[in-house]
């Protein structure tokens, strides 16, 4: 088995905790529930301020359990059970009635460590909303940007390792050269038909966005990746924040501990945490506050099994209230994204995913020895976003036209991303590539615009049993219309004349004689469609004294009706923005862990760091 510094270093701490039988109960200032994007920063910030921290975190450590796969960017499509918690959401009907899996990290870094690792921002007007709907003005971008910057470490491509065609366009403003500790870079390796799909969106009317973490994302561009530029290996919340932070004596790490619900006093104010460590329940006390960050999924079960949620959910299955917060679960946002393939006459993922023997070279040779080639990109290294041409937006209906005026201009409907492979309905798609010794690319559409909304809730008052997971996909005719327009948009790029040298024949997947009309596509989307796993907005974040409130957290992440519990991950977010969410999740991290030291330590009891 192969252990990280990192690793090694929790070892004992991890071992005298509980490995072994001996965990006890102990006293924190603040226990954080989820070792993952939003978690460890948090934890990592507050015990650097010198807080007595604990993160429980329900899985280990992913280097160990699958070092090469977790680690290695292209391999971010596998299958990796043993670092999942494996949910499948319910039957939805807006798909045709199916169910499919819903990939959430099981373990330190959780989906930082399962992600495809882009790292892109919303538009300006995103975060504007964002301000206006929580009524705190520190969340529009020209305050937010500042906590873009203080996370992350950001490192130049590498023109040596790319091709100069396949140049990224990125500002070096967007970043500062003092932030991290999250490393975020450019593979050393461009695919070949980037550039080539690149002419094909101009020519159809998609220009040079610039880049995509300026706070303006109209347009294409390659995506900056969450990678450890000296290594090239994905960067996670884990290896990066833990790793920089892995000797503060305040902070302690449980691994392999499920939360199973927070205690309250009288007063509704959270006293500690039941967690349970080899199959013995234990009391984790704290001082200040209980803080959530169990992702979209799990932070809303927390709440709900400790008595916090819907009244009608909690009394049915005998679930003291303790404060009856009805959108608990509710308002869940998630994009949906589907695609294209077409065989091309340039070298794609094909060919390794279909020969070991090769793949295997590419691992010990370009990527262990040099830290170059394929492997050191992930799946989608080339992106766009838009909103629906006119041509296309002509079949809308006056509601769907509705819909979508409600989103700021800036605001994109539809986001592109370039796949070097074969991709289909995304099962398995790296031992599912054809087999007819061709080359595949595929070019997938996502919809960053949607108003179907879905909900989490309770299958029992057992953190042991996984949550009901409704996600609503496609559930409304809005959603459903663009769906339709995006697929045809992804035709008009790939059969653009900018193409033909490279296009090797008709459309493999799906295949136009199958799917031509309007119903055959959303049929066909309804069918082999996908959550893009971006999850959020179950506990959703708002302004309490707001006539309309839906609010779960206020805008300071603390959970209205209740004292001492605070929710900061994905299922916080107000809304769904149109982008790759970890990045506004690590900012929302440093922005909470920032407020929350800086009253404390204004405050009667001031910390000595």
């Amino acid at each position: 088995m192969m252990f990280w510094p990192l690793s090694i270093a929790f070892l004992p701490v991890l071992a005298g905790a509980f490995l072994h039988g001996q965990a006890r109960n102990s006293t924190f200032d603040y226990v954080i529930i989820g070792g993952g994007t939003a978690g460890i920063p948090v934890g990592t910030r507050l015990a650097q301020a010198g807080f007595e921290v604990a993160i429980v975190e329900a899985g280990g450590w992913y280097e160990d359990s699958e070092p090469i796969i977790s680690s290695t960017p292209a391999f971010g499509f596998a299958n990796n059970a043993a670092n999942d918690w494996g949910f499948i959401v319910e039957p939805q009907p807006g798909m045709g009635g199916r169910v499919f899996g819903y990939p959430r990290g099981k373990c330190m870094g959780g989906s930082s460590a399962r992600n495809a690792m882009i790292y892109q921002r919303a538009p300006v007007g995103a975060f504007q909303r964002w301000a206006d709907e929580v009524g705190d003005q520190s969340y529009a971008w020209s305050k937010f940007e500042r906590y873009f910057k203080k996370g992350t470490n950001f490192t130049a491509p590498d023109p040596n390792h790319r091709a100069a065609n396949a140049t990224p366009g990125y500002h070096p403003g967007a970043f500062s050269p003092d932030g991290g500790p999250l490393t975020v870079t450019y593979a050393n390796w461009a695919s070949p038909i980037s550039s080539w799909i690149q002419r094909a969106m101009k020519a159809v009317g998609i220009d040079d966005a610039g880049d995509f973490n300026s706070g303006q994302i109209i347009g294409s561009q390659y995506f900056a990746l969450t990678t450890i530029p000296e290594t090239q290996e994905r960067a996670s919340s884990e290896n990066t924040y833990l790793k920089e932070f892995q000797d503060l004596p305040k902070l302690t790490v449980y691994t392999e501990t499920l939360a199973k619900r927070i205690l309250f006093d009288d007063s509704k104010t959270a006293t500690g945490v039941v967690v349970e460590m080899a199959g013995v329940e234990h009391t984790l006390a704290v001082d200040k506050e209980v803080i959530l960050s169990a992702g979209a999924f799990q932070s809303p079960q927390l709440l709900m099994v400790s008595g916090v949620g819907p009244a009608n959910t909690l009394d049915s299955l005998d679930i003291p209230i303790i404060h009856d917060s009805p959108y608990v679960g509710q308002n869940l946002v998630d994009h949906v994204w589907f695609g294209v393939s077409y065989p091309v006459d340039v070298p794609t993922w094909t060919k390794w995913a279909n020969d070991a023997f090769y793949m295997l070279r590419l691992y010990v040779g370009d990527y262990h020895q040099h830290r170059q080639g394929p492997l050191t990109a992930n799946a989608g290294d080339f992106g766009a976003f838009e909103k629906v041409p006119d041509h296309l937006r002509d079949a809308f209906t006056p509601e769907t036209l509705q819909d979508l005026a409600e989103f700021p201009e800036d605001w994109p409907e539809v986001e592109y991303i370039v796949s070097p492979m074969y991709l289909g309905n995304f099962n398995d798609p790296m031992g599912r590539q054809p087999k007819d010794s061709k080359q595949y690319a595929s070019i997938n559409a996502a919809l960053v615009a949607p108003v179907s909304l879905g909900n989490v809730t309770l299958r029992s008052a057992d953190t042991h049993d996984p949550p009901v997971i409704h996600t609503n996909t496609l559930g409304s005719p809005t959603d459903q219309q663009v769906a339709i327009a995006a697929f045809k948009r992804l035709r008009e790029i790939f059969e653009s004349p900018e193409l033909v040298p490279v296009r090797l024949g008709d459309e493999y997947y799906p295949g136009k004689i199958s799917v031509r009309s309007d119903a055959e596509i959303l049929h066909f989307i309804q069918q082999d469609g996908l959550a893009f796993y971006h999850a959020g907005s179950s506990c959703a974040m708002g302004n309490p004294d707001a006539v309309k409130n839906k609010a779960v957290v206020d805008s300071q992440a603390r959970v209205i009706g209740v004292n001492g519990v605070r929710v900061v991950d994905a299922a916080a977010l107000p809304f769904l923005p149109p982008s790759h969410i970890q990045s506004a999740i690590y900012a929302l991290a440093e922005k909470i862990a920032e407020e929350i030291i800086n009253k404390e330590l204004d405050g009667p009891t001031r910390v000595e760091l």
